[in-house]
């Protein structure tokens, strides 16, 4: 799990294990994210969600090749 750092945080010790705090994000495992959020200004990068049939743009169809055919 990807969070935002506070600013001025270099690392993230959990379970014994180190993290690098890389451009002001660390990933940890998920169960970090109850102990780092609420006690030490850590936030949770939410991914941007993928398009659902509902928000893509309509496909167009194709011209029917018999129609589109002059005889």
């Amino acid at each position: 799990m990807k969070l935002k750092a506070p600013k001025g945080c270099g690392n993230v010790s959990f379970q014994g294990q180190e993290y690098p705090v890389v451009k002001g994000v660390v990933e940890v495992p998920d169960e970090a994210q109850v102990f780092l959020e609420p006690g030490y200004g850590f936030t949770q990068i939410v991914s941007p969600a993928a398009p659902t049939p509902e928000t893509e743009a309509p496909e167009t169809e194709a011209p029917d090749k018999a129609k589109a055919k002059k005889s």
